[in-house]
């Protein structure tokens, strides 16, 4: 579907059960609380992955200075990861690309379907999916600029960006933007990793 002046709008339902949007911590949240007591670590940075000679496990030294052995390593630490440097997949690539991202309060509740929206326009994305009754997570995607790493610091100027960034766009989608903000981020530029090994 065609917005006026170019803007380009997808909307894809979220059939119930089907698709959730949730926070990532409500997530690790709820799959730690089903494992043995001290299986999961939080605020733990692993910062060197080396192989076990005797047992050939994994073994992780995190920053405090701990050693964890483990049968199985799953490396979901980010661009930057450390596991991804242990089983020498390519190095991380950086897109042209910057993303800011966040969730809004809507404390009286939201008129929001349970609809991804995507309205994009030129190099600009906005995406918009509901949490909940009162929760809404959105995102705009744009080309990096080179005052994003100090931006990236300063929520309000953070909002700044978000709001400049999507001014062509139509207000019931940037209104996420201006009401109730719980968490504000701004990633620059993206990196991702390739999968096949060096």
């Amino acid at each position: 579907m065609m917005l006026d002046r170019g803007t380009m709008l997808i909307k894809s339902p979220l059939s119930k059960g089907e698709g959730q949007c949730i926070k990532r911590r409500d997530l690790v949240e709820a799959l730690a609380k089903d494992l043995p007591q001290g299986t999961v670590r939080f605020g733990c940075r692993v910062i060197s992955v080396k192989l076990d000679p005797v047992t050939s496990y994994a073994a992780l030294e995190l920053q405090n200075g701990i050693v964890i052995k483990a049968k199985v390593l799953i490396g979901c630490d980010g661009a930057n990861s450390v596991v991804l440097k242990y089983f020498r997949m390519k190095p991380t690539k950086f897109s042209a690309t910057s993303a800011i991202r966040g969730f809004t309060s809507h404390p009286e509740g939201h008129e929001f379907k349970n609809l991804f929206i995507i309205p994009r326009k030129e190099q600009v994305l906005l995406g918009r999916v509901p949490v909940n009754d009162t929760l809404v997570y959105w995102f705009v995607t744009r080309l990096w600029k080179s005052i994003d790493s100090e931006i990236s610091k300063n929520q309000e100027l953070i909002k700044m960006s978000s709001l400049e960034t999507t001014h062509d766009f139509p207000e019931e989608t940037k209104e996420m933007m201006v009401v109730i903000l719980l968490e504000i981020r701004l990633s620059c530029p993206l990196g991702f990793n390739a999968r096949e090994l060096q």
